[in-house]
């Protein structure tokens, strides 16, 4: 049994993807990405970072495939990033003293800096977001998806970063997410 894996969607992340996973390959036992259609060479790179990489046909739902992607971890608790996050600081947060063999009762929260580059919005933004779940939590929703679970949240010292908000990043994804909330508002 595996105490913690990551656990990553990803779609023509090649630029990135190698940060995430060599971020985080000290610190968890196994490495699952699910790619959802990658055409540059994400799966390779995945591939030779030492992740297990599944294909996935994506459905235009965020929660869907992040279910699918828990749903290859056999891991007490799995860490849940993107492949524009990496692990910045505070990883010892991670060890078996916070997340214990046999999972545990509650979601863990890692604090989320977003860089941001936006004209007029410089800086960076902060967010605490659950990334740290035990096995048998899953998401809800198309886009912006949250763990669905009543177990209560606790705050770890974990900071992730982010740089999918910068004005590239959010160039390449182009109005993908205006589509799924579009989907979502006529749901």
């Amino acid at each position: 049994m595996t105490r913690l894996a990551l656990v990553m969607i990803a779609k023509d992340e090649a630029g990135s993807i190698a940060r995430a996973l060599e971020s985080a390959r000290p610190h968890v036992e196994r490495l699952v990405v699910l790619d959802t259609g990658s055409t540059d060479e994400t799966r390779r790179i995945a591939e030779g970072c030492g992740a297990q990489v599944h294909p996935f046909a994506w459905c235009d739902d965020f929660a869907a495939a992040r279910n699918a992607a828990l749903a290859r971890s056999d891991a007490d608790w799995n860490l849940v990033l993107d492949a524009d996050e990496w692990i910045e600081g505070d990883a010892e947060a991670l060890g078996p003293d916070t997340l214990p063999e046999g999972g545990g009762g509650f979601l863990g929260e890692a604090r989320i800096a977003s860089t941001i580059d936006q004209p007029g919005a410089g800086g960076v933004g902060q967010a605490w977001i659950a990334r740290i779940l035990p096995r048998g939590v899953t998401y809800e929703g198309r886009i912006h998806e949250q763990p669905v679970s009543a177990l209560p949240r606790r705050r770890l010292p974990l900071t992730l970063g982010h740089d999918g908000y910068t004005v590239a990043n959010l160039a390449r994804k182009g109005a993908r997410n205006e589509t799924l909330l579009m989907r979502e508002l006529g749901e």
